[in-house]
């Protein structure tokens, strides 16, 4: 797992997060977890773990600093920040899907839990306007949340089985 900002390329593997600049090895850090998946906005790293937290790392022309973890109660399965860089969401395989406030320190956005998949959620991608995400799962569903209206229900796209074939 990959993702890339102004030069830098930060991948996720096996035991090691590595930071390569111009497509050159800067940086090899090893961690004690497993990770799952990665994002990278305006020099913060977040890191999904199977250990069923989310690590937040700096990132400082090439060193990585843990900073912070961000504990649930399954594997990590999704990471995304918003695209205006102030969200950061997370997935897990119990089902909840997680919105944090980057600038209140991730404290937690949402006014109820969303947890509305009925199987492990598999993937998540923000909106252009960073209000918006939808998140798919293992249920079929995909499913669109809304953060200025967190407390309500969320849009249910059902997709049939025979349509995925």
């Amino acid at each position: 797992m990959s993702c890339r900002e102004s030069g830098l390329t930060v991948v996720a593997c096996s035991k090691n997060v590595i930071v390569f600049k111009d497509e050159v090895l800067s940086t090899d850090l090893s961690v004690s977890f497993n990770p799952s998946c990665i994002a990278l906005s305006k020099g913060i790293v977040a890191v999904g773990g199977q250990d069923s937290k989310v690590h937040i790392f700096s990132l400082s022309g090439t060193k990585l600093s843990e900073e912070k973890t961000l504990p649930h109660t399954s594997p990590i399965t999704g990471v995304a920040f918003s695209p205006n860089g102030e969200y950061l969401v997370a997935t897990d395989s119990g089902r909840k899907v997680v919105p944090y406030s980057v600038k209140d320190g991730y404290k937690t956005v949402a006014e109820k839990e969303w947890t509305f998949h009925t199987a492990k959620v598999n993937c998540v991608a923000w909106s252009p306007d960073s209000r918006h995400l939808a998140t798919g799962g293992l249920d079929t569903n995909i499913i669109v949340w809304d953060l200025q209206r967190s407390g309500e229900h969320p849009v249910i796209i059902r997709v049939f089985m025979k349509f995925l074939k």
